[in-house]
């Protein structure tokens, strides 16, 4: 598993004559060849991406600081990146980052054939916690992973608004921890703060 803060995913639309001439298409097992896609990753997607490829055995990734609004293009071309080519068998679980808090933004991604959802996700504060209790395929272990990505202090000098977006994620983090009574995880980016920090 891997948590990483992706900063901005900022994937990039294809250029029509450039998808017409020579669109992008990933190799299928069994020598198919995948539909050809409208967007490609931008520099850190495709980044996390190649992580994912290479560490062998890596079934889930949390990723923090998406950036992404809900509906948005760069949601939809994330969404298809994420889970088509060789990344068919993967599954995404988002919560959008909110008009004013843009910069928030949290994701699951999670290998199907390794995992699989238990129940609907769950946004306990959208763009900042997302919860998803998943299921080990091979054996049945199941446990709650929190996807979080925590205000940073520095917003409190600026509006008392932040402070207590800030303060309520901290709550409802502790309180959804306390509560959960099997395996739970929390994976991404707490700013390197506690509440009593």
């Amino acid at each position: 598993a891997m948590a990483l803060n992706a900063g901005s995913l900022n994937p990039q639309p294809r250029e029509e004559t450039a998808m017409r001439q020579k669109a992008l298409r990933r190799k299928m097992p069994g020598g198919d060849q995948g539909e050809a896609l409208l967007a490609q990753p931008g520099s850190k997607l495709e980044a996390v991406i190649q992580l994912a490829a290479v560490q062998e055995g890596t079934a889930l990734v949390v990723l923090s600081g998406t950036c992404l609004l809900e509906g948005s293009d760069a949601d939809k071309w994330t969404r298809e990146i994420l889970t088509t080519g060789d990344f068919r068998d993967w599954r995404l679980v988002t919560s959008a980052a909110e008009e004013g808090d843009s910069a928030a933004g949290v994701l699951i991604w999670y290998d199907s054939r390794v995992l699989e959802a238990v129940g609907g996700a769950d946004h306990l504060l959208r763009g900042r916690l997302l919860v998803q209790r998943l299921r080990v395929r091979a054996d049945a272990t199941e446990m709650e992973l929190i996807a979080a990505y925590a205000p940073p202090r520095q917003w409190e000098s600026a509006r008392d608004a932040h402070r207590a977006r800030r303060q309520l994620f901290w709550a409802r983090l502790r309180v959804r921890t306390m509560a959960e009574r099997g395996r739970v995880a929390v994976a991404g980016d707490l700013n390197a703060e506690t509440p009593e920090a």
